[in-house]
């Protein structure tokens, strides 16, 4: 999906309970993944996720993949990262690798579970340890709060969350350690519980940035309206091809100016 890759941030995925027999299991693709600000709802117990993204071709009327997309391709169309997601069968998500167009892992996030809720993140790059996330919640189990701290300890910066009654979370407000004024993200919801947009709001409360999300009748995002600082606008279109799940296994992506495919397996549990 398109994406200013500078504003990828820590969003979470929250799931719910019933019985065990009559449960109706979903996996989110969204905190810690390349999915953080505009989640998916994949329908069953995903085990890992695979995506890649590539150029693409005209072939007998049609659009086929060509070239994978490169990193370098990325810099100059903000697109987000190819990515291996692994979720155990509570449909947390255990670890998500960034890779490239060679598979190379740029990056991972690996979790720490305690009652069934993510409670911590490390976050490592080239195989190096570079920083971890405490996840806080309220007496609801709601999320309150996050902390991100270098791998030497020092708090780097902190979010206040807050959250509806749901566990959507309504707005977040980043302040660094140097207690500089404070950012902000203020997050929208539609009845589905599904996220229609953010704003992000600078230091000095000017809103630099928003994006506005519309979903197809099978609960995946057909267009992204893109506003930057100056109100000037831009449209993506996604069109898809689903497997017996009902999760999209193919997406075309189309901005105006470039066609890209995105291709996942999904490996579920049996």
């Amino acid at each position: 999906m398109k994406t200013p890759i500078s504003l990828v941030f820590i969003l979470f995925l929250l799931a719910g309970c019933a019985s065990e027999k009559n449960k109706v299991y979903t996996t989110e693709i969204g905190m810690y993944t390349p999915y953080a600000l505009f989640p998916e709802h994949l329908n069953g117990r995903v085990k890992k996720l695979v995506e890649k993204t590539y150029k693409t071709r005209e072939l007998n009327g049609g659009i086929v993949a060509d070239a994978p997309l490169t990193l370098s391709d990325r810099d100059s169309i903000e697109w987000t990262l190819d990515f291996i997601a692994t979720f155990n069968k509570d449909g947390l998500l255990i670890q998500c690798d960034e890779i490239d167009e060679n598979n190379k892992v740029l990056s991972s996030n690996k979790t720490t579970f305690r009652n069934r809720k993510i409670v911590k993140v490390d976050y490592f790059k080239n195989d190096s340890f570079v920083n971890y996330q405490k996840i806080y919640f309220n007496p609801e189990g709601r999320i309150e709060k996050f902390e991100v701290f270098s791998s030497n300890d020092s708090l780097l910066y902190f979010v206040d969350v807050k959250s509806d009654e749901t566990g959507n979370m309504l707005s977040l407000v980043i302040t660094n350690s140097q207690s500089q004024s404070p950012t902000r993200y203020d997050l929208t919801y539609n009845n589905n519980n599904q996220r229609t947009g953010y704003k992000y709001f600078n230091s000095e409360g000017e809103k630099t940035f928003e994006q506005q999300f519309f979903y197809n009748d099978h609960g995946f995002m057909e267009r992204q309206l893109i506003i930057n600082k100056s109100g000037e606008e831009s449209v993506s279109l996604y069109s898809f091809t689903y497997d017996e799940n009902k999760n999209w296994i193919e997406c075309i992506g189309d901005d105006g100016e470039a066609k890209l495919l995105t291709k996942r397996e999904i490996e579920y549990f049996e």
